[in-house]
């Protein structure tokens, strides 16, 4: 199949701009991309080397995206990078919920820590039954008195606990 020399051009753009302006790999796709339509102007073959002359101008069939179609272009790529992103992020949240899911389900059975609903957490339920309950009131209270990095360091031993109000 052969591509129009448009789409190899619109491509090349893609790829160069796909980098930071001006920085070297943006660079060197630009050059590539100003022989290549070096090449396509002055009519001579990809597998010659790159002719000394040609016109000023080197966009290639139309004239070069406007700035409009440029922005348009540039926000196509940031939506489907966002949208590769989203999804890698609901996978990585599916396989954390699976892997607690596993955990809750080692430690006792659904008749046990009940079921995921309104009114049930089988991971907290799961996370209950395996922590003692003084140890349990001593981590909220210091994670409520001191943040979560007291609360790790109490839950290491490297801390001791603060005194809890009965």
């Amino acid at each position: 199949m052969r591509l129009p020399i448009e789409h190899v051009e619109r491509f090349l753009l893609r790829e160069r701009d796909e980098h930071e302006a001006r920085s070297q790999r943006w660079n060197n796709v630009d050059v590539v991309l100003n022989a290549f339509r070096l090449h396509m102007h002055t009519g001579t073959p990809l597998t010659q080397p790159r002719p000394s002359d040609g016109p000023e101008d080197l966009s290639v069939g139309r004239p070069s995206l406007t700035e409009a179609e440029e922005l348009r272009a540039e926000l196509d790529r940031l939506k489907e990078k966002h949208e590769r992103e989203m999804l890698k992020l609901i996978d990585e949240r599916d396989r954390m919920r699976s892997l607690l899911d596993l955990f809750a389900y080692t430690v006792a059975p659904a008749e046990v820590i009940g079921e995921h609903t309104s009114g049930s957490d089988p991971w907290a339920n799961a996370l209950h039954l395996i922590t003692p309950a003084a140890e349990v009131k001593h981590l909220r209270a210091a994670l409520n008195e001191r943040g979560l990095d007291e609360a790790v360091s109490v839950a290491s031993g490297h801390r001791s606990p603060p005194r809890v109000q009965k």
